[in-house]
């Protein structure tokens, strides 16, 4: 098999945090009413509370 040569560019990471499974229950219900992902909904109100604080 021939050698392959390629470039990768990471633009992006991801972290994972754990959460209490009641708020991750009530996170995903919020998130299904408002028809986004659960991951979308955090950013988002991350990002707003971030901006609060600075």
């Amino acid at each position: 098999m021939p050698e392959a040569h390629f470039e990768v560019e990471i633009k992006r990471k991801t972290h994972l945090f754990a959460i209490d499974t009641e708020l991750a229950n009530k996170l995903t219900e919020i998130a299904k009413s408002r028809e986004i992902s659960s991951e979308a909904l955090i950013n988002v109100w991350l990002k707003d509370k971030i901006q609060e604080q600075m």
